[in-house]
């Protein structure tokens, strides 16, 4: 248990320092995660439009 405080504090202490950086990749993740909820949404609309064209055919 202590030495997984350590790990944590050690953690948190980097997040700190680079601060900046992790704001950019938390954000690039952000866009990442956002486009892909999108692309599969749409993929998805997609493919229940096209079920019953598909069958019939």
């Amino acid at each position: 248990m202590h030495k997984g405080w350590i790990v944590f504090r050690r953690i948190d202490v980097v997040v700190l320092v680079e601060e900046c950086m992790w704001e950019k990749w938390h954000v690039q993740v952000t866009k990442i995660l956002v486009v892909f909820l999108v692309s599969y949404m749409i993929f998805f609309i997609e493919r229940r439009k096209l079920g019953p064209v598909l069958e019939n055919n």
